[in-house]
């Protein structure tokens, strides 16, 4: 059992509606694990869509329907025996919760081993649409008061489910106060605590007690409750009681003899109406039945004449359709023969393409080899993405031949041919581009001048709602940065207009659920938080799934969007939130200095409305002069952040994600922060060193690090441009989707500092969230790069190898350790690759006395695995050192885990990404055939993950663990007929 499992309990009887409101309430809460146990007590069917809704949300969910109404006591003690939470809630249909209602209450609950319950308080309203305030239950928990009044509405309170709480049982013999006799059993098993602040509702209008009871009625069924209650009373209890009892019954016995008198006057006179008008009830019902015999008659005749119509009607249409029939047998003979004419002409002219099909495409790939060689030796020119696109446009003109569309081929014709020539003549007469060599030293990135970028005349436009125009200007700026138009961005606020005509460029859209329609091409950037998910409807569904492209903030979200929208993993694309250069942000001028204008403690902005932020803020505004704002956006916004010392981020929900825009957006005013740590803070480790963040739902916490920012307030002077690393991303996107040339990659900025480089990198990708994470649970403190991408995956992960070793060359360093993140390294293989790579740089530096030459020679590159040993490779020297067996081979083989020295960096910053053979340039194939010797432990260091999924291929890695094995056992064969060689050539075995 999860010891953070909390069941919610809910019964109902023919209240749908409001039963989807108090489901939606449960779904709505911040805390998780949570179930549902749903009984319906004999009531109308349940919809099952609540139970859909509730696993979407990750919330269990049982349905118990009971055949016939049992009782509001059976249903609750139905689904005490079915909840399997630590921490049980009652919640009636008709009432509903606040989203913190769980979680503050479990807070308490879990702090303290001593209670046994804990209650929020609770208001009394007439109703969800009439939320006027009647009552409210505030009172501190007091055995006495419990003992005269119920005090603790059912879903107030929330109860460990223990050896102590299961002995409570409700009792079927009352129907109403049944809550209260419940309470009063637990009262009896331990202590309760009140948790301040209204956190739950219910509904007068609705509710099971109170209405339609009658004061006999009321009386009865307290007399009822005492009687069954006694036993759990104590004596002070019960003193207590029998004072409040006595005043009660003095007065009832009063009116008793009152209601008594009035009641039979009331049947007299009811027995004499009654029989009055049982009376002209029978002389009515006589003449309706008179009325009745004689519409039936009536009815009979009708319906005959109208038999004997019908059944003329439908020979004639049988006779006709017989008519039919026979004429259509007739059209269809010659049809058919016509049929066989026509496919055996077909088939001669099909025989005639084909022969035609393939002379042409013997002579199109003779052309197109010609085309691309010629491109190749331009030095780098941006070729080869149009040579591609050449190609598929050739193979569509092939297929529209083999069909016979002449139409087709003739408007694909007039269409194409001066674009493509266009392009052809553009490819040899750009300026080329500098290419990184074995013989030429790297030194800063040249600007892109042949990179065209492969989007249309109208370049991209970016459209966003008002409260996300920051994220807009930060792509702008990134955008531009690579050459690329950015048209004017559109912001839609409340009360705009319909937006103008969509044009044919590609349009980004910020927040796409508040737009009204899509344009033609759109990739949109997501910017909700998954853990809420009011905003992912079936419409925002189908605008993610017919995006171009989906972007995202946040690593969390991603997996969501994948798993729980079906977002494919190759539309993805992870686009962090960061900073533009402080006091970027455009201000209106003013007269008066900006010292002046400083005259708040702290500023929040953002939406208030929720009982969590303002718990937080009415703490704050008691203590510091607090500015809030709200529904304020662009340079308005900025000027009124300005006037505060301190600005503060409150999350709204308890579990939410980061609030990067918000935060990215005060730091580029030059903002000092406070801010609740989040659920993914791992992912923003670069903003610890300039925000102040405190543990989530400590006010203390936060009360304290905001004076302490107020006495010596954060230096921000040297903050970094781009501290997320958005243009590296930007870049990253743009050259996945084809929107740059990939030889833009030599430009893109460094996002790994040069002590980050001399340590051991993981190459992931942030959308593929599975192998991501798995990796980072396993290695925390190995630092991941985010892989390049590219619409052929194996060119994607090529260019992330030359990325980072352009890198880290560029630093200085000599050195670069690589793993992969389907990678497995043990403790003890962790201890085995220390080992080699100690032994590896020693052999760099001082080659040991050996008898044999090879080792005369330094290692150029440390493997851990090697997973596919061709025929051709040779051992060149086997050793032991410190109780390990090493063999030095003469190639490159695989990538999972390797350690590499200068040489092959060299040769890994100069790959060409114009190659697109599979067979010959993926990175390992290339490096393979380089000159390199390579030191490999044995057996291999490294493993792999077989059940993590593959980046490149798109299928499931197993077979890789294959390949491995087949590669070891290879190698052990090739060194015992190295080991006999040199026994035989008189050498050391």
């Amino acid at each position: 059992m999860n010891a953070n499992l909390v069941s919610v309990l809910i019964r109902t009887f023919n209240r749908p509606v409001t039963l989807a409101k108090a489901v939606d309430a449960v779904l709505q809460q911040t805390h998780r694990p949570l179930e549902i146990i749903l009984v319906n007590d004999g009531g109308q069917a349940v919809d099952l869509e609540l139970k859909q809704q509730a696993i979407q949300q990750q919330v269990a969910f049982t349905l118990v329907n009971l055949d016939t109404n049992q009782g509001r006591s059976n249903a609750a003690n139905v689904a005490l025996k079915k909840a399997a939470g630590k921490a049980l809630l009652f919640l009636d249909d008709d009432d509903w919760i606040d989203p913190s209602h769980v979680a503050g209450l479990l807070k308490v609950l879990q702090g303290d081993s001593e209670l046994i319950a804990a209650y929020s308080d609770t208001a009394c309203v007439f109703s969800a649409a009439n939320p006027e305030v009647q009552k409210v239950f505030d009172y501190e928990f007091d055995p006495l008061h419990l003992a005269y009044e119920n005090y603790l509405p059912i879903h107030s309170v929330l109860f460990k489910n223990n050896a102590l709480t299961q002995a409570c049982q409700f009792n079927t013999q009352l129907d109403v106060y049944e809550d209260w006799n419940f309470w009063l059993q637990m009262a009896e098993k331990g202590s309760m605590q009140r948790v301040p602040g209204v956190t739950a509702w219910y509904s007068a209008q609705l509710s099971g007690v109170g209405f339609g009871v009658s004061i006999q009625g009321f009386s009865a069924e307290l007399a009822k409750f005492f009687k069954l209650s006694a036993p759990f009373y104590s004596a002070e209890q019960i003193s207590v009681m029998l004072f409040m009892c006595r005043n009660f019954f003095s007065v009832a016995k009063a009116n008793k003899h009152h209601e008594e008198v009035v009641s039979q006057l009331q049947l007299s006179l009811l027995e004499t109406n009654r029989r009055q008008e049982q009376e002209v009830s029978i002389d009515n019902q006589l003449g309706q039945l008179t009325k009745d015999f004689q519409m039936v008659k009536m009815q009979q005749q009708q319906q005959q004449l109208a038999f004997e119509i019908a059944l003329t009607n439908e020979a004639k249409v049988v006779n006709n359709q017989l008519n039919q029939l026979a004429k259509t047998i007739s059209i269809n003979k010659i049809e058919q023969q016509q049929a066989q004419q026509q496919a055996s002409l077909q088939a001669e002219m099909l025989t005639q393409l084909q022969a035609q099909q393939q002379q042409l495409q013997a002579t199109m790939n003779e052309n197109l080899y010609a085309i691309r060689m010629l491109a190749q030796q331009k030095s780098g020119v941006a070729a080869w993405p149009w040579v591609t696109k050449i190609s598929s446009k050739m193979r569509t003109l092939l297929q529209l031949i083999i069909v016979g569309d002449l139409q087709g081929i003739k408007i694909r014709l007039l269409r194409n041919t001066e674009g493509v020539l266009k392009k052809i003549r553009r490819w040899f007469t750009a300026t080329p581009v500098a290419s990184v060599s074995a013989a030429v030293s790297i030194t800063a990135a040249e600007p892109i001048t042949a990179a065209e970028p492969f989007v249309n005349a109208n370049g991209i436009t970016l459209l966003c709602t008002a409260h996300t125009e920051f994220v807009a200007k930060l792509l702008q700026q990134q955008l531009k940065s690579f050459g690329l138009t950015v048209n004017n961005l559109f912001v839609k606020g409340a009360g705009d207009a319909e937006l103008p005509q969509y044009d044919t460029s590609l349009h980004i859209i910020i927040c796409a659920q508040l737009f009204k329609k899509m344009p033609a091409r759109y990739v949109v950037f997501q910017m909700e938080q998954s853990v809420s998910s009011r905003w992912f409807d079936a419409n925002y569904a189908h605008i993610l799934n017919n995006a171009e492209a989906v972007l995202d903030y946040s690593k969390t979200n991603l997996a969501y969007l994948q798993e729980q929208q079906g977002v494919p993993f190759a539309k993805l694309y992870y686009l962090p939130i960061s900073n533009l250069p402080v006091n970027s942000l455009s201000v209106n001028s003013s007269s008066t200095s900006q010292e002046n204008l400083v005259d708040y403690d702290v500023v929040f902005y953002g939406d208030v409305h929720n009982p969590r932020r303002k718990l937080f803020l009415d703490a704050i505004s008691k203590q510091f002069k607090t500015l809030i704002v709200s529904e304020v956006f662009g340079e308005a916004l900025y000027a009124q952040l300005q006037r505060a010392k301190v600005l503060v981020n409150i999350h709204y929900y308890e579990g939410a994600l980061l609030e990067t825009t918000r935060i990215y957006e005060a730091l580029s005013l030059g903002l000092n922060i406070v801010s609740e740590v989040s659920v993914d803070q791992a992912d923003h480790a670069v903003l610890n060193p300039w925000i102040t963040f405190t543990p989530i739902g400590d006010l203390d916490a936060m009360l304290q690090a905001i004076q302490t920012q107020l006495d010596k307030p954060r230096s921000l002077a040297e903050l970094p441009t781009d501290l997320a690393g958005a243009k590296f991303h930007v870049g990253r996107l743009l050259v996945g989707l084809g929107l740059i040339s990939p030889l833009a990659v030599k430009t893109l900025p460094a996002v790994l500092s040069q002590p980050a480089m001399q340590q051991p990198l993981c190459l992931s990708m942030p959308e593929s969230y599975e192998r991501h994470a798995t990796f980072r649970e396993r290695h925390p403190s190995v630092g991941v790069f985010h892989g390049l991408r590219f619409n052929i995956g194996w060119i994607g992960c090529a260019l992330s190898y030359s990325y980072l070793a352009q890198q880290a060359l560029l630093q200085g360093n000599d050195y670069l350790e690589v793993w992969e993140d389907d990678v497995v390294l043990s403790p003890a293989a962790l201890q085995r690759w220390q080992k080699a790579k100690d032994l590896f740089l020693t052999l760099e530096t001082k080659p040991a006395a050996e008898s044999s030459t090879a080792l005369s020679k330094p290692c150029d590159l440390l493997s851990g695995l090697l997973a596919d040993v061709s025929d051709a490779t040779q051992i060149l020297d086997y050793f032991e050192r410190d109780g390990e067996s090493y063999v030095i081979i003469d190639r490159m083989i695989s990538a999972v885990c390797n350690f590499y020295g200068k040489k092959p960096l060299t040769y890994m910053a100069g790959w060409d990404c114009m190659n697109q053979d599979v067979h010959l340039n993926t990175m390992d194939r290339y490096l393979e055939k380089k000159d390199l010797r390579v030191l490999v432990p044995l057996p291999f260091v490294a493993g792999h993950n077989p059940e993590q999924d593959s980046t490149l291929w798109g299928c499931q890695n197993s077979q890789y663990d294959t390949m491995i094995a087949a590669s070891e056992a290879k190698l052990y064969d090739k060194l015992e007929r190295f080991k006999l060689e040199r026994i035989t050539n008189g050498g050391v075995g």
